[in-house]
């Protein structure tokens, strides 16, 4: 896996979190449209700061995010992001993060 769409993925999550509890109901399948809109910006930031094209850098955070919104609810979502800044090396739903992660690598 690439180890510069890995953290892109990661700080695209951290750089989210922050707003996310009043947000939407936690079960939420669809990420509220400012989760979403924030999740695009850090991770398209964080794309660019590694070099990443501008039209790589949207398939990518686009494809993204279309995967954890499939694949986790926002709840889910809180709880990997939570799990990560207290250091949680095996963090819940790595796997699926993971995932996702290959699959929008895969898109670019």
């Amino acid at each position: 896996m690439n180890t510069r769409l890995t953290s892109i993925a990661v700080t695209a999550v951290l750089s989210v979190s922050g707003g996310l509890a009043a947000a939407a109901p936690a079960s939420a399948a669809t990420y509220p449209s400012a989760v979403r809109s924030e999740y695009l910006s850090a991770c398209k930031k964080a794309a660019r700061g590694e070099g990443v094209s501008s039209r790589d850098a949207r398939v990518y955070c686009q494809a993204s995010l279309k995967c954890l919104q499939r694949n986790l609810t926002l709840r889910q979502f809180e709880r990997f992001d939570r799990a990560v800044r207290r250091g949680d090396r095996t963090p819940p739903y790595l796997r699926t993060v993971n995932r996702c992660i290959k699959e929008a690598a895969r898109a670019v």
